[in-house]
């Protein structure tokens, strides 16, 4: 079982279900004695998880504990596969974040507000107007968000899609409009550049 919460209170569980080691296949044309894994109906899954976060249920909070299923080849979600994340920054801003579950996001909210402070401080101190920012492994913008107002643009390079899919909506939802982001590998952006 994995954990991932955020600093705002959202919750999610991943159960990772592994290959039993004693279930075989017994049937025609050469399967016989190969693992295979053995996964519930999604809706038994769905039903047994229900019942799991009524007896996780955080006393006195309204957030949801979201829950996630993972197996070869397979994942289902109770509710959905995402957390918030808000971020109340030195400079006055408060930036909203979505963080996939499964993906990398920093396991520290303190540390990754005092990054953003601390970048976003440099950035207002020794970055020249009109200046432009390559931003690679991006992740899901982090770091781009934040930056936004002390660059003239901002391309944000990151190779996984939905990484890259996140990203673009966290720009969305904190109305940031002078930043891009680019799916693609960052060797190829950063031996391409002009």
């Amino acid at each position: 079982m994995n954990f991932h919460s955020t600093g705002s209170g959202d919750l999610t569980l991943t159960f990772v279900y592994g290959r039993p080691e004693n279930t075989e296949v017994r049937g025609v044309g050469g399967t016989q004695g190969k693992p295979r894994p053995v996964t519930p109906p999604i809706s038994q899954w769905r039903e047994a998880v229900r019942e799991i976060r009524a007896l996780v249920a955080l006393p006195g909070k309204e957030a949801v504990t979201h829950i996630v299923g993972r197996w070869r080849k397979g994942k289902a979600c109770l509710d959905r596969e995402w957390l918030s994340e808000v971020f109340q920054l030195a400079d006055g801003r408060e930036l909203t974040y979505r963080q996939l579950e499964g993906q990398f996001s920093n396991p520290n909210a303190e540390v990754a507000k005092a990054s953003l402070d601390w970048l976003c401080r440099i950035a207002k101190e020794s970055i020249p107007p009109g200046t432009e920012l390559l931003e690679l492994y991006s992740g899901f913008g982090h770091n781009t968000v934040a930056l936004a107002p002390y660059f003239k643009h901002i391309t944000s390079v990151e190779i996984n899609r939905s990484l890259a899919d996140m990203a673009t909506f966290n720009l969305e939802i904190n109305g940031i409009e002078n930043a891009e982001v680019l799916r693609s590998p960052a060797e190829y952006v950063s031996t391409n550049i002009p």
